[in-house]
């Protein structure tokens, strides 16, 4: 049941919407488990795999 809470919220959205919420949330959840530096390493990896956002 939570799931599907967790869930509900975007199932109106766009693929691409959904996607960048989980990457906003995967980055928070690195910067508070890591620290900042492995977070931007994160995102700079992120950067480089998707064609969207070049």
């Amino acid at each position: 049941d939570r799931v599907v809470e967790l869930i509900r919220p975007f199932q109106n959205v766009a693929l691409w919407q959904i996607r960048t919420e989980a990457s906003r949330a995967l980055l928070d959840l690195e910067f508070h488990g890591k620290g900042l530096d492995d977070a931007l390493i994160l995102f700079m990896q992120f950067i480089d795999k998707e064609p969207s956002l070049r």
